[in-house]
This record gives C-alpha cells, structure tokens and sequence, in this order.
C-alpha cells in the first residue's frame, strides 16, 4: 500500500496534535507553569496555593517574595487583586512570615473598595531579607474559574510621601484554567 504525501502530512499532524494535548495534560496542577500571563518573567513571583484552587475551598495562599526585590527596607506591603477575583479573606488571618516565623505587624487592611490588602509592619524589615512570604489562611476561594493577578508593591519607611513600589505579581489560577 502507497501512501500519498497528503496522508503522511495528515497522519504527523494529527500525532503532534495528539503529542501536544497529552504532554500538556500530564503538567500536575500548582506547577508554576504558566503561559502567555501577560506578566513579565522577571516580575513572576512564586505563589502556593494549599487547595490548588478548588473553587469555593477554604484555602492558604502562601505569596513569596524574592530577596533581590526587597532593595530596601521595607516598612509596608500592599496587595492589590482584580475586580474578578471574588473570594473572601480573613484578615485577622493575614501574616508575614521570614522563615516560617511570623513578623509582628501594626496593622493589617482589607479594603474592598481598592481591592488592596495592605500589612504595616512594626519594624522595618532589612533589605534583602531571605525566605520572606505573605501568609493568607482561611481564605475562601472564589466561585468562578480563572486566573488572577495579585501584584505585589512595597514601601521603605523614607517613602511614606510616594506610592509604593511595584515589585512584582503572582498569577493565581483557580478551578480548571
């Protein structure tokens, strides 16, 4: 049996489309992977999510940030997220972790009207501080798949006259992205 070269064409084409489906179905959920964000790879921060982004979950978002973005002391972190995310914080259960240790902090500030978390710390945190993250616990995640933007910004306690800095975003995805 011959085949023609419209059938060989045919035949890889359909194998690649079959290759590409089931290689980008074994990519395990809460990967990291993440393409065509619209983020900067140099503004990518790390983010966990406990519950992978089951929707409606009561969840712990752990928002990493890197030493090399915290160039000065920072007094302040402001979180702001889009008008689409729907989910629901506590803020009485927001903290700032080095290390696993929790930093005293001031004052911590929902403001759903902004849609901004803002964590005033107590004392300034050093620049370049290592292993540094934005603990949300008992969180319930939103009712609608998709993927958010949290962008993160910081304040050095010299900078109280000017906007915050941003510094970089987390893409969180919930449900089925």
């Amino acid at each position: 049996m011959r085949l023609s070269r419209t059938n060989v064409r045919r035949f890889f084409s359909a194998l690649m489309a079959t290759g590409c489906v089931l290689s980008a179905s074994a990519i395990p959920a809460g990967a990291d992977v993440t393409l065509f964000s619209g983020v900067r790879e140099e503004n990518r921060l790390r983010a966990f999510q406990e519950q992978s982004g089951q929707l409606n979950a009561t969840d712990r978002y752990k928002l990493y940030i890197p030493a090399e973005k915290l160039t000065t002391e920072i007094s302040r972190v402001v979180i702001s997220y889009p008008e689409a995310y729907n989910g629901e914080f506590d803020a009485d259960d927001i903290e700032l972790r080095i290390r696993r240790q929790e930093v005293p902090l001031e004052n911590v500030i929902w403001n759903e009207e902004n849609l901004t978390v803002e964590l005033v710390l107590e004392d300034p945190l050093p620049a370049r501080t290592r292993r540094v993250a934005v603990v949300f616990s008992n969180v319930e995640n939103p009712g609608n798949t998709g993927t958010h933007h949290f962008n993160a910004y910081i304040q050095a306690p010299t900078e109280t006259q000017l906007p915050p800095r941003y510094i970089g975003t987390w893409i969180l995805q919930f449900g089925r992205v």
